[in-house]
């Protein structure tokens, strides 16, 4: 539903604007939307350089330190690093590439192959039965592969060629070849001291298989091999002649070779394949991680570290951590604002709103800077055994948002809720634990009810605040690898310490914010709406009459509060003061004068109204009485040269202030009953609506019809059984304490 601006069409009271008023309007667009534009440079600019906390080490620049020498102070990571180590890289690697087994190659069908080459060599010299040439014996071991001296080859000739004989080098050769030989088995249990990689190859070259080889103890070195050929030759050759058994016996011996062999290159391509898994060893520090201590010994570890920072800062773009910053700021403020605006959630329409809410926000920055500063620096230096976490959670993260809502009200500081956990998070080492944290708290501070006791609400909601947050805590800590009782309750502690220093913070900064904004507060609200307040006293004393009016006008204006989505506490004390310009010349109004009727006699002039409106913003400076409560008293006789209510507390104001002097008019003269009572708030009602009287008023009609229904059951019960007491002079009263509230509106005083 729109407001009675967008849908009522206005009567204006006077002169039509002058020329130039759209030119006006532009240039008054024009600057707040600078005023505007400044605040978010001022708060971006704040963000770029509080919102990530450099260490000092980054800022006073690393120290020259040479290993074996005193470190002079203690020295932090500014941020988080990942310095790589070299040398233990290369210690490693060189550790891996050591770690590879030695690689070597079993040959298999080398008995096959040696068999074909007897085969061919014997049929040389079988082919001529008579004594074998020198050709043929020289064809023989070209066949063969192997050179024999005369002596061999007499051993051999006594042996003879014949069949039965090669078929026996062939047996002993294939036995043996199915032995794992090799070259020198003392230099392979050398070089093989964990063992090795067996690849057993196919007569193609292929690789078939691959063993592992822990224990060489069952391989056979070649002379071992070469031995077992007299043991074979003696064992199953039995049935040969001594000579042929010797001649066997030297043809396998120099047929034999080694089958296992080192691969070189197989193995020298492993090590490297190893050296190059292994990935580059890197220093992990935390921000604020401590580096040195001081006076502790510089070590070549500390220095590597120091100059892995040292180079990794000098690669870095200065500008451009500052940049996100000022840009994460922006966008959460923009966000949130726009959110508010279409939603109608809030809407800030003045200056000292938007001023005041970018002062908090400056605050909030400035606080959480000097909170992460002490936040490492306490456990260091006064308090080792609390650490980092816990004196993070003593810091007052509900304060900003908490004095919001004692200032500007819930839904200005709803909005702000987000905004304050992003910014507490993110500059706490972009902690999602310190973000849920103050997301909490701060949830509990906006969503508190000052109700009619701000200030014991404000404690409430303090305690509230701490014992919500100190849940978080105890619920964090069970998501921590190892669950310690002590830390957690001291961070349960330190939980509940925040939520009452946000409580000491608020007491601090609002009465600051009602100096510098003028703002009225809930909590001096509280106080203004105390009937003994020394103005109220001087009221009742100096024009009772004016003083029954408006406390009957805050007991409306606060009933209607109450009926729709509006500040019951401001509406009631902007009833109470509306009037209180009437302090000057009281006897100048009717409600002073024995037998009056009215607040202001039908005569009166435009200059009287004026001057007790302007009387009125006088004496309310001077009291504090707020810009709001002062606001209320500009609006509530509007008219060519006064404003129109701008909020709802002071349409109300405006309404329940023309309803009760016209009721009590009429009221005077005869009794009302209920019906004839709501025709006159009805006709009051439709009078200021058709002029113009609420157009800037963010009031709709439903609200309208809700608050001036609920005016007619107040009004009712208190003034048609009581009508209105005669003028008293002060020594009549006797005792100008005897007051009521709100509550004990249906039987005021006489």
């Amino acid at each position: 539903m729109g407001t009675l601006r967008d849908v009522v069409a206005p009567v204006r009271d006077g002169p039509e604007a002058p020329d130039g008023g759209p030119s006006l309007e532009r240039r008054a667009w024009f600057l707040r939307e600078l005023n505007i534009l400044f605040l978010l440079l001022l708060l971006t600019g704040a963000a770029a350089l509080l919102l990530s906390p450099r260490n000092d080490d980054e800022l006073l620049g690393l120290p020259e330190l040479v290993a074996g020498e005193r470190a002079p102070r203690n020295i932090k990571a500014p941020r988080d690093f990942a310095i790589l180590d070299p040398g233990t890289t290369t210690a490693l690697r060189a550790e891996a590439s050591r770690s590879v087994r030695p690689v070597y190659d079993l040959q298999v069908g080398y008995g096959r192959r040696a068999e074909e080459r007897v085969g061919r060599s014997f049929a040389i010299l079988r082919a001529d039965e008579g004594e074998p040439d020198r050709d043929q014996l020289e064809s023989f071991m070209r066949a063969l592969g192997l050179y024999f001296d005369a002596a061999d080859l007499q051993i051999l000739g006594r042996a003879g060629f014949s069949e039965a004989v090669g078929d026996a080098v062939v047996m002993v050769v294939r036995a043996l070849s199915e032995r794992q030989v090799v070259s020198d088995k003392e230099l392979l249990k050398l070089e093989a001291k964990d063992g090795f990689q067996l690849r057993v190859l196919q007569p193609d070259g292929r690789v078939s298989h691959e063993e592992s080889v822990l224990e060489a103890s069952e391989l056979l070195g070649i002379d071992e091999a070469r031995t077992e050929v007299d043991q074979i030759v003696a064992e199953r050759l039995a049935h040969l002649s001594a000579d042929q058994r010797r001649g066997v016996a030297l043809l396998a011996k120099r047929l034999l070779r080694p089958n296992i062999d080192r691969n070189e290159d197989e193995t020298k391509r492993r090590a490297a394949s190893a050296s190059e898994a292994v990935k580059p060893v890197v220093i992990p520090l935390k921000r604020g991680e401590l580096i040195l201590r001081a006076n502790e010994q510089v070590s070549t570890r500390h220095l590597l570290i120091l100059d892995g920072i040292a180079h990794e800062l000098e690669g870095e773009h200065r500008f451009a951590l500052p940049a996100g910053n000022a840009l994460l700021l922006l966008l959460l403020l923009v966000s949130a604002y726009q959110f508010a605006r279409q939603t109608k959630l809030v809407y800030l329409s003045t200056h000292r709103d938007l001023t005041f809410v970018a002062t908090v926000c400056f605050i909030n920055l400035v606080f959480l800077w000097s909170g992460y500063k002490l936040a490492n620096w306490l456990p260091e230096v006064m308090a080792p055994h609390i650490t980092v976490e816990t004196a993070r959670y003593l810091l007052p993260v509900a304060g900003p948002v908490l004095l919001l809502r004692f200032v500007l009200g819930s839904r200005v500081a709803m909005t702000f809720v987000p905004v304050s956990a992003l910014l507490a998070g993110w500059i706490m080492d972009r902690s999602l634990e310190l973000t849920l944290y103050t997301l909490v708290g701060a949830l509990a501070a906006a969503a508190v009810s000052p109700g009619l006791q701000p200030r014991r609400r404000l404690f409430s909601a303090g305690l509230y605040a701490g014992f919500l947050q100190a849940l978080i805590v105890v619920t964090l800590s069970f998501f921590a690898r190892g669950f310690d009782l002590y830390e957690t309750a001291t961070g349960a502690g330190a939980a509940l310490g925040s939520g009452l220093l946000s409580v000491l913070g608020v007491l601090i900064f609002v009465p600051i914010a009602e100096v510098l904004f003028g703002y009225s507060s809930k909590l001096r609200l509280e106080t203004l709406a105390n009937l003994n307040h020394p103005l109220l006293r001087e009221l009742l004393v100096q024009a009772p009459g004016t003083y029954h009016h408006s406390i009957v006008v805050g007991a409306l204006a606060e009933a209607g509060a109450n009926a729709i989505e509006a500040d019951p506490l401001l509406a009631k004390v902007g009833g109470y003061y509306h009037d209180i310009g009437k302090l000057k010349a009281p006897q100048l109004h009717a409600e002073n004068q024995r037998g009056g009727t009215g607040s202001l006699p039908p005569e009166a002039s435009t200059s009287g109204l004026r001057a007790h409106v302007a009387d009125g913003l006088e004496l309310g400076a001077r009291n504090r009485l707020g810009a709001q409560v002062l606001e209320i008293i500009a609006q509530h006789h509007p008219g060519p040269a006064q404003p129109r209510p701008t909020s709802k507390e002071a349409g109300l104001v405006l309404l329940a202030d023309a309803i009760e002097v016209e009721a009590s008019s009429e009221i005077a003269a005869r009794p009302l009953d209920p019906m004839t009572l709501g025709a006159i708030v009805e006709r009051v009602t439709r009078e200021h609506l058709s002029a113009g009287h609420l157009d800037e008023c963010p009031l709709t009609f439903h609200e309208v019809h809700r608050s001036t229904s609920v005016f007619v059951e107040v009004l009712h019960s208190m003034l048609a059984r009581h009508r209105r007491p005669p003028p008293a002079s002060p020594s009549h009263i006797e005792d100008p304490r005897v007051v009521f509230s709100s509550t004990q509106l249906e039987d005021p005083p006489n």
